[in-house]
């Protein structure tokens, strides 16, 4: 884990906020959600954890009574020495990562969602780790297209391979040529994944359930790509049957 990597290789005596506890944001319900799994493994290495959510604290509480909790994502953090985002709340997207580092005994983030902006947290003087997230909707749609026969090229900053596949830091880096471009950004920075796209000469561009840039899409729309915008390529496919 990351976390316990950050921490010397070992959680032992060391305190952890998690921010998160429901399986998705906007939502109460734990019974899905890895978060807690997480933090009670933790506890059980020697760390002191603190758990935050903003809708689902009565569902964690009852789920793992041992836990300890706060009632902000500052009072989860307080004294930690990592903390752990691991349900992407807005809340948390929108947290000022200087205000944090005044409650944290180390300035140690492990986003578990890939929710937050590195740049703005590393200037802020926070140790940034990311990791991959297999249950997010990126990695589940992959999936999908691996099983329709379809091949995946990863394009994230960190290059990272995923489900057996070689990633690449830009689209621009990548070798061969690309039909589509799934862009599974928040809907403020798809624009920049959009003009790439078309820079590379995709013939497509796909933006999912709740990511629209009206403007990105007439861009591509004018240089000759089809569009495929707020729109969930597994419910596509079930159609298609």
């Amino acid at each position: 884990m990351l976390g316990r990597a950050l921490l010397g290789g070992s959680f032992a005596g060391r305190t952890v906020g998690v921010l998160g506890a429901a399986f998705k944001p906007n939502s109460d319900d734990v019974r899905d959600s890895p978060a807690l799994d997480v933090a009670a493994s933790i506890r059980a290495q020697g760390a002191k954890v603190t758990v935050y959510d903003p809708q689902a604290m009565r569902n964690a509480r009852r789920a793992q009574p041992t836990l300890e909790y706060g009632d902000s994502a500052l009072s989860a953090a307080r004294d930690a020495h990592v903390v752990l985002l691991l349900t992407e709340w807005p809340e948390f997207r929108g947290m000022d990562p200087a205000a944090l580092a005044e409650a944290v005994a180390e300035r140690n983030i492990v986003d578990g969602r890939n929710a937050l902006d590195p740049e703005r947290w590393r200037a802020a003087g926070w140790n940034y780790r990311a990791g991959d997230n297999p249950d997010r909707e990126v990695y589940t749609q992959a999936r999908l297209m691996q099983q329709r026969g379809k091949r995946i090229i990863p394009v994230h900053p960190a290059g990272r391979e995923v489900l057996g596949e070689r990633g690449y830091a830009s689209l621009a880096d990548v070798p061969e040529k690309v039909d589509v471009v799934g862009v599974y950004r928040r809907a403020e920075h798809a624009g920049e994944a959009v003009d790439a796209a078309i820079a590379a000469g995709a013939k497509a561009v796909w933006l999912p359930l709740e990511v629209i840039d009206e403007a990105a899409a007439r861009r591509a729309k004018d240089a000759g790509l089809d569009v495929v915008m707020n729109r969930c390529p597994a419910v596509e496919w079930a159609l298609r049957r």
